[in-house]
């Protein structure tokens, strides 16, 4: 496990941007990244755009 994720999560993040044509990186920033987070820290992800990004995209990739 790194960065207290499960690597299955880990697996989703970098997933993304293969997944999705809209979306070329996502990016984990923050306590998080640097391994310095704690119990209960929420999670920092950016997620730069690709082709045609909007809010319909952001919305299915938070369903999924």
């Amino acid at each position: 496990m790194k960065y207290r994720l499960k690597d299955s999560i880990i697996a989703q993040i970098n997933g993304v941007p293969g997944c999705y044509r809209q979306v070329a990186k996502a990016i984990r920033y923050g306590s998080g990244s640097k391994g310095n987070d704690k119990t209960g820290s929420d999670m920092d992800l950016r997620l730069e755009g690709g082709h045609d990004p909007d809010l319909r995209v952001l919305y299915h990739i938070m369903d999924d």
